[in-house]
């Protein structure tokens, strides 16, 4: 997972009725809370960078740690399907109310996301984020919908099943993170690591074209050939394998087929003659395991 420990079950139910309780009685809902809306999208779209890069907060702080989780892990998707609930519920205009359906989709669009990053880390790393968030997801959108059907007006009260619906899309989202194209189980973290490895190797090849050589480490890349560098999925907070100068390079990483398997360096392209001695790619703190080449 992505946190050692995980909240009590007190203090989970306390955020999602908070944000239940911020958003449900906001009163006379205008600009501020659109605001509150902007803010959600914000901090949805900061939580799913963090569950995509999937850092380990041990070494955070303890209520460093625990700030982060409860803001980015619980409050976050609480919060969305909460203020997409009240959207829904909102009595506007033709205009409006499509302005706030369209913000109210993308808000549970971001949870989605959100649920399949968590999901797919899961595969990997034989983690629990993905049931833990479905609980809480599940939780928020039945209290939400069940404020809807309180407080919503006339007819917007069949919306909740909108918000119901949140229930299957996580389901969805947890098909797709765990289950190839091809059906075979366990296989997404390899397929997106190896499409991010082929996003870094085209890079190196840019900047070959571009100076004549090779970086000499990966971060030389950016920002030119790349303004955000792709990260692996395989393990946690592992960098990528790499060793390059002007006469070549060699860029690879860890490779395993989810949670449990053998791990071996896999070597995704390897150009000229790179410097053996700068060559690192270890299965654990002191080995250096054969390599195996596409």
């Amino acid at each position: 997972m992505i946190f050692a420990e995980v909240p009590t079950e007190l203090t989970l139910l306390a955020i999602i009725a908070i944000a239940l309780l911020l958003v449900w009685f906001w009163k006379r809902p205008g600009s501020g809370f659109l605001a509150l809306c902007g803010f959600s999208i914000l901090l949805m779209v900061v939580s799913i960078a963090i569950e995509d890069a999937h850092p380990d907060l041990r070494p955070f702080p303890g209520w460093q740690g625990f700030l982060i989780l409860c803001g980015t892990f619980f409050l976050a998707p609480s919060l969305a399907i909460a203020c997409a609930a009240r959207l829904f519920s909102l009595p506007a205009g033709p205009r409006r109310t499509a302005i706030n359906v369209f913000i109210a989709i993308l808000l549970l669009a971001l949870v989605g996301v959100k649920m399949f990053f968590a999901s797919l880390w899961d595969v990997a790393l034989d983690g629990l984020s993905g049931p833990f968030l479905k609980i809480l997801v599940g939780v928020a959108a039945v209290l939400s919908a069940l404020a809807m059907l309180i407080g919503a007006p006339g007819w917007r009260k069949a919306l909740a099943l909108i918000i119901l619906a949140t229930l299957p899309l996580m389901n969805v989202s947890i098909e797709l993170a765990s289950h190839a194209p091809n059906g075979g189980w366990g296989r997404m973290p390899g397929i997106l690591t190896e499409r991010s490895a082929a996003v870094i190797d085209k890079a190196i090849l840019r900047y070959h074209d571009r100076t004549g050589g090779y970086p000499a480490e990966l971060s030389d890349l950016r920002p030119r050939e790349l303004l955000i560098m792709p990260h692996q999925y395989i393990l946690q907070s592992w960098e990528w394998c790499y060793t390059g100068d002007q006469q070549g390079y060699r860029f690879g990483y860890i490779y395993r087929d989810f949670f449990g398997r053998p791990q071996s360096p896999k070597i995704v392209a390897e150009v000229g003659s790179p410097p053996e001695q700068d060559w690192y790619c270890p299965i654990d703190a002191g080995s250096i395991a054969p390599a195996a080449r596409n």
